[in-house]
């Protein structure tokens, strides 16, 4: 499913998206992004981004995958540029 993300209301303000359960890949997008990414993609238990709003768009701060953190980081999360 996909999960939309609305302009923020105060610079700084974070949101952390962790999938809690499932199988299918969930697609995090923001209103606005920061940079060339249009969509973050988790996809396994864990995987999570961390997004902070400038004021004007939201950055990803970081990303990490969850059962494979430990051998393989990064894995799962897929960044989707626009």
């Amino acid at each position: 499913g996909s999960i939309q993300v609305a302009d923020g209301t105060v610079i700084g303000q974070e949101v952390h998206v962790v999938k809690a359960s499932g199988t299918n890949t969930n697609e995090v997008t923001p209103d606005d992004t920061l940079g060339a990414y249009a969509a973050v993609d988790i996809a396994a238990v864990g995987d999570n981004v961390l997004l902070r709003w400038s004021g004007a768009s939201w950055s990803i701060v970081s990303t990490s995958a969850g059962a494979a953190a430990a051998t393989d980081a990064g894995t799962g999360v897929a960044i989707q540029n626009s």
